[in-house]
């Protein structure tokens, strides 16, 4: 498709919505985008089993819905992919000089202790052939980021192992089945050398590259995420975590053995509550409800944390 972008045209819809709270070390999130929907259109506005999600569009055809498609349709759009009705479902896009899009979450590191490392997998998708005598793979790629607030903004870095290429460049263009094993294609990878303290956010995102020609319709599914720490790390935290916090489990008050500045947030990655407190100091929580809390810090310079449970 033609690349020709108006500038008094261009339009930008984005939404993102909560975060997904990575609990423990090693257990790994995942999601089948089932929760898309699988006839006409849905909110670019991601609810339910989605929570944690967004997707941006760019573009002069930018609305606030996906649709759903078999890979009849050739239009810049963002795509909910599957067969006719079924559940199973796979997020993806044509990408056109009209439509750009990109999809992704924010997590929240709520394990306890600092990620070090990322385990992401996910398969590829192709439900559209564009353009039979193109000659070159569509694209899918994949990037992070510790310092986002959105799929738009912050400092994003490249996985080219998680790249997705398409899958089948040969035969006629139209509609392809992207649940047959031969246009599927499984990647996985682990980015390593990463240092994200207890209680920060990160974002993860995928990004349809608008090639020469007519784009292909691709997809991803079957994602899962999971966080890695070294041993040592996790030791030196808990270490440090002993003279943080001195009651787990609470009433009304929390006891704190180190002057530092906290953070508490539900199991969820919701912020409830900022604080400085002083050495011996106490925090009253009485307020909050009954459940399961991570309480943040920063002990000289080392990012603290522990899980405390409300009763």
């Amino acid at each position: 498709m033609k690349k020709i972008y108006s500038l008094a045209l261009l339009a930008l819809t984005g939404f993102a919505f909560g975060q997904i709270s990575l609990t423990a070390l090693n257990t790994a999130y995942t999601q089948n985008f089932d929760g898309l929907a699988n006839t006409s259109t849905g909110s670019l506005t991601l609810s339910g089993t989605l929570a944690g999600w967004s997707v941006s569009e760019t573009g002069a055809n930018a609305n606030a819905t996906y649709t759903a498609d078999t890979g009849a349709l050739n239009a810049g759009d963002t795509y909910s992919y599957g067969s006719t009705g079924s559940t199973d479902r796979a997020l993806g896009s044509i990408a056109s000089g009209n439509l750009l899009s990109r999809w992704g979450a924010q997590f929240t590191n709520n394990t306890g202790s600092p990620i070090t490392q990322l385990a992401v997998a996910y398969t590829g998708e192709e439900w559209r052939m564009g353009q039979a005598t193109r000659g070159t793979n569509d694209q899918i790629t994949f990037e992070y980021s510790t310092n986002a607030t959105s799929l738009t903004t912050g400092t994003w870095t490249g996985v080219s192992a998680l790249t997705y290429n398409t899958t089948d460049i040969s035969g006629t263009a139209g509609t392809r089945d992207g649940n047959s094993a031969s246009l599927r294609t499984a990647l996985n990878s682990t980015i390593s050398g990463l240092n994200i303290a207890a209680g920060q956010t990160f974002w993860i995102r995928f990004v349809d590259v608008n090639i020469t020609g007519t784009d292909d319709g691709l997809a991803i599914d079957d994602f899962s995420l999971t966080p890695q720490g070294s041993a040592l790390a996790t030791i030196d935290n808990k270490v440090a975590d002993k003279a943080f916090v001195k009651n787990t489990s609470v009433e009304n008050e929390i006891h704190f053995g180190l002057k530092s500045d906290i953070k508490v947030f539900t199991a969820g990655g919701q912020l409830v509550k900022t604080a400085s407190v002083k050495e011996n100091g106490v925090l009253n929580v009485a307020d909050l409800q009954k459940g399961i809390y991570i309480v943040t810090g920063n002990i000289n310079g080392k990012a603290v944390s522990e899980k405390i449970i409300k009763r």
